[in-house]
């Protein structure tokens, strides 16, 4: 199998907004996109499935103030997974 096929996007931004004390709903009312969206999104819901718009992650990064690799990280889907799992421990 193409490695390309087993990969998937991981976001990071809940640490970020963490440390700079931003919840999702600030950042999704800021933004002018829906709670839900935002929440998952840093919630890495269905990452292989969604479609964030590149508006949306070029908006992220700005509101944010941190690089696409701050942002986003590639991950084996398995590894998706585990952090999933993690995330709601």
């Amino acid at each position: 199998m193409e490695k390309w096929k087993t990969v998937t996007l991981k976001c990071k931004a809940k640490e970020i907004m963490d440390n700079k004390g931003i919840t999702a709903y600030q950042m999704a009312k800021d933004l002018g996109v829906r709670r839900n969206t935002v929440n998952d999104i840093i919630r890495n819901n269905e990452m292989e499935k969604r479609r964030i718009p590149a508006t949306l992650i070029a908006q992220m990064k700005v509101y944010l103030d941190c690089s696409f690799d701050d942002l986003f990280e590639v991950i084996e889907k398995e590894e998706q997974k585990e952090s999933e799992d993690k995330f709601w421990r």
